[in-house]
C-alpha cells in the first residue's frame, strides 16, 4: 500500500471526518448529564473505530478488505455498546455517526471499486449481521428496529446509490470521450480520403497535360528553324519538366501522409 496521492482528497476527507465523529462521540459520552457511557464498551468501541478508520485511506486498493474491516468495526461497536430501555436505541449507538458513514463509505467503496467476487457476500453478511444486532428483532419494539435499520441499511442503500451514480457517469463520460475519439478519426480518414483523391487527379490528369506540353515543346524546338521559337520551345519544355518534379514532390508527400493516417 501506498500514502494516497492528493487526487484522493475525498478519501482523506472521510477519514478526517470519521476521526472527528470518534472525537465528538467521546465528547457526548463525557458530559455528566449523559451518564451512559459509564461501562467501558463505548469507550472501547471508540478506540478501535479510531483506529480502523485509517484504511479508508485505501478503499480504492483494497475495497474488500477495508470494507471487512469497517463492517467489523460496527459489528463491535453494537456488540459493545450498553443495554438500553426496553424500546429504545443505546445511546451511544444514536450519538456515534462514526457507523452510519463508515457503512455508506464501505458499501460506496465495494460496489464501485471492488470486483465482482464472492468476497462481497461477505461484507454483504456482516452488514445483514449488524443490521439484525442493531435491531434486535428478537425484542422487537419501534426505536429499536427503526434505530437499527437507519444506522446501517439505509447508508448502505445510500452508499450503493452514490457508487451506481458514480459509475453510471464514469461510463458516460467514457462513451462520450470514445465518440469524440471516434468522430476524430472519422474527420481524420475524411482528410486521407480527399487527400488521396486530390493525388490520384493531380497524378492521373495535371501530370498527364502537363507531359503533354512538355512533349509538344520538345517537338516544337526540334522541328523549327527560327531561334527565337526554337529558344522559347526549350524554355517551355525546361519550365514544364520543373513542374513535373515539384508535382511529384507533392503527390509523393500527399501519398505519405496518407499512409501515415492509414
Amino acid at each position: 500500500m501506498r500514502w494516497p496521492p492528493p487526487a484522493d482528497r475525498w478519501d482523506i476527507g472521510s477519514v478526517i471526518v470519521l476521526l472527528v465523529l470518534v472525537v465528538a462521540t467521546g465528547v457526548v459520552g463525557a458530559l455528566p448529564w449523559v451518564g451512559h457511557f459509564d461501562t467501558p464498551g463505548p469507550w472501547i468501541a471508540l478506540a478501535i473505530e479510531a483506529m480502523i478508520s485509517p484504511i479508508f485511506l485505501w478503499r480504492k486498493e483494497i475495497p474488500i478488505l477495508s470494507g471487512v474491516v469497517g463492517t467489523l468495526g460496527s459489528l463491535l461497536a453494537v456488540l459493545l455498546s450498553p443495554p438500553a430501555e426496553t424500546g429504545q436505541l443505546s445511546v451511544f449507538l444514536s450519538v456515534n455517526v462514526w457507523m452510519q458513514i463508515s457503512t455508506s463509505v464501505t458499501v460506496n467503496s465495494m460496489v464501485h471499486y471492488g470486483k465482482r467476487t464472492r468476497r462481497v457476500w461477505i461484507i454483504w453478511g456482516l452488514l445483514a449481521v449488524v443490521t439484525v444486532v442493531a435491531a434486535r428483532p428478537w425484542d422487537p419494539h419501534f426505536g429499536s428496529v427503526y434505530g437499527g435499520l437507519t444506522l446501517i441499511s439505509a447508508p448502505a442503500l445510500v452508499g450503493a446509490y452514490l457508487a451506481a451514480r458514480g459509475r453510471l457517469v464514469q461510463e458516460l463520460r467514457e462513451r462520450a470521450e470514445q465518440a469524440e475519439r471516434d468522430q476524430e478519426q472519422a474527420a481524420e480518414l475524411a482528410r486521407a480520403q480527399e487527400r488521396m483523391r486530390l493525388a490520384s487527379d493531380l497524378h492521373d490528369v495535371v501530370t498527364h497535360r502537363i507531359s503533354l506540353m512538355v512533349l509538344q515543346a520538345g517537338a516544337i524546338r526540334m522541328s523549327t528553324v527560327d531561334p527565337e521559337v526554337r529558344e522559347a520551345a526549350e524554355r517551355l519544355r525546361t519550365v514544364g519538366c520543373e513542374a513535373l518534379e515539384e508535382l511529384r514532390d507533392m503527390i509523393g508527400v500527399l501519398r505519405i501522409d496518407v499512409k501515415e493516417l492509414a
